[in-house]
């Protein structure tokens, strides 16, 4: 899992500690780790119930976006999302760099900093996004969906 993950990238590969600094931050590798997840339903559930357009929800947790996000598509849908729409938290580049681990581990274990998708239709989606901005998130288009196999692909 991703902790296992990180553990073995930053302390093992990394010679790291938990009381070290994080680059060009003022918290430690310990206190980004142990970071809790954000709740997202003072924001999500407005957007719910105010856009019929939400047609699913997806908590981006352990599987990361690769195993999370197939879950709530049809059989017929891959969603493809475009990985300079959003700058993954120092957390995972951190642990990335130090680990040498390619991009499709680090996909697959972590969030990559999304917490949260919601797969709307395209045409609201600007207005939704618009919506959970308003709501104080930090939300954005990162990606389409279209015909193909039930998977995620990162471009």
């Amino acid at each position: 899992n991703g902790f296992s993950l990180a553990r073995k990238a930053l302390f093992e590969v990394g010679q790291m500690s938990v009381r070290d600094a994080m680059p060009h931050g003022n918290t430690t590798v310990g206190e980004e780790l142990l970071r809790p997840h954000r709740c997202y339903a003072r924001a999500v559930l407005p957007v719910i119930e105010e856009f019929d357009s939400v047609l699913a929800v997806a908590h981006i947790t352990g599987g990361g976006l690769y195993d999370n996000l197939p879950r709530v598509l049809p059989g017929d849908m891959q969603a493809v999302l475009d990985r300079r729409s959003w700058t993954p938290l120092p957390i995972f580049q951190l642990i990335q760099q130090v680990g040498g681990i390619p991009d499709s581990e680090m996909f697959r274990a972590f969030n990559m900093g999304i917490g949260m998708m919601l797969v709307v239709d395209k045409d609201a989606a600007t207005s939704v996004v618009q919506r959970l901005q308003e709501l104080g998130e930090h939300a954005a288009i990162i990606g389409r969906l279209q015909r193909g196999s039930q998977d995620v692909q990162i471009v």
